[in-house]
């Protein structure tokens, strides 16, 4: 009797402990990020969660659209979103975005100049930069000829068939060719986009491409899988490092008829439920030090200038991590396009990869 009564004891006091621990755990504050995969430094996370008590819960996503299709949905009380510059804006016309109290992001201040003029200015009050850069090729220099590497043209070169990757986005995808066929790449015209739309389709009809990739990319080129890909300069130095591990060598170019110069920022839903703790997180994101390890991290510019004047020496003078006014000059931002983007998107339709 007395042993069935300490075991009974014993259970209730084991019971009741879990529940305590249980408690104890679900009483920490939880932070919602949705991010592009492989654009965070985990050790800055950690930093964060110690520091402030709570728990970071990281969801990554692939392209622009399919982070709005989500938050548009309501799939998740999402905290603070990564976004680009063109969808930033598109948030901000849709009244999806929370106007940001900066008395609680004094970090701020350490925002390059340069990239808050990048912005047309009416996303001031939702958004604070975050990491920016460019769109080019990155390519085997051993296999691609460098010379041919400097135009869009080398996508629909014969020489590479089947060693070709394209940027699986519809603006960055659809930039290729209207870049190629020396439109803008805001352009609404009908008959510029069915021809960019046509190069593409007729890339994969003469199996010029071997896929359509994201995040995999740097991997693909870093491991030799393919030769020549579309991708963004943060994910070529990168993919740069990867490769010099196993041996090889890449080198990454915005070809002469121009690319795209963009801006990811951190911004917050109307999803949110703790506003608070998300400018709490905006603003130890921003940080110097914090800014300069998560730059380094991921390989991508940060827009974080007191960052960037503490960041390692040898990625100072990389062009390909930090671009130069020569390079800038023939770069160009996207523009949100309303209800124009259809015409981009029902033209992706039509190119069967």
């Amino acid at each position: 009797m007395f042993k069935r009564f300490i075991s009974a004891f014993l259970a209730m006091v084991l019971c009741f402990g879990l529940v305590f621990v249980n408690a104890g755990c679900e009483q920490k504050e939880k932070l919602y990020l949705f991010n592009w995969g492989d654009y965070m430094d985990p050790d800055v996370i950690d930093a964060f969660e110690e520091e402030f008590n709570v728990k970071v819960v990281e969801e990554n996503f692939d392209t622009n659209e399919d982070m709005y299709i989500k938050v548009k949905n309501g799939a998740s009380d999402y905290d603070v979103l990564i976004p680009s510059e063109y969808m930033i804006e598109r948030l901000i016309k849709e009244d999806m975005l929370l106007e940001l109290n900066f008395d609680n992001i004094p970090n701020y201040e350490n925002i390059s100049k340069s990239v808050l003029n990048m912005s047309n200015g009416l996303d001031k009050n939702y958004m604070v930069p975050y990491m920016w850069g460019t769109l080019g090729i990155l390519y085997n220099p051993d296999v691609v000829d460098p010379e041919d590497a400097k135009s869009w043209d080398v996508l629909w070169n014969e020489k590479y068939k089947g060693r070709i990757v394209m940027l699986n986005s519809i603006r960055d995808g659809m930039a290729v060719p209207l870049l190629k066929l020396g439109y803008s790449i805001n352009t609404t015209d009908e008959a510029e986009l069915d021809q960019a739309a046509q190069l593409l389709v007729d890339q994969l009809n003469r199996d010029l491409v071997l896929s359509y990739e994201g995040d995999d990319i740097k991997n693909m080129l870093s491991k030799g899988t393919a030769d020549i890909a579309v991708t963004w300069s943060g994910e070529a130095v990168a993919a740069k490092a990867l490769a010099k591990q196993n041996g090889r060598t890449l080198d990454y170019v915005v070809p002469e008829e121009g690319g795209n110069v963009w801006y990811d920022g951190m911004v917050i839903p109307k999803t949110s439920q703790n506003k608070e703790l998300a400018e709490k997180f905006i603003n130890f994101v921003s940080r110097a030090e914090n800014a300069k390890l998560i730059s380094e991290y991921i390989g991508y510019a940060t827009a974080n200038e007191a960052g960037y004047n503490i960041i390692d020496e040898s990625l100072h003078g990389d062009e390909d991590f930090w671009a130069t006014d020569d390079i800038l000059a023939r770069c160009t931002a996207f523009k949100y396009l309303g209800k124009d983007l259809e015409k981009y998107q029902e033209r992706w339709l039509r190119i069967n990869w």
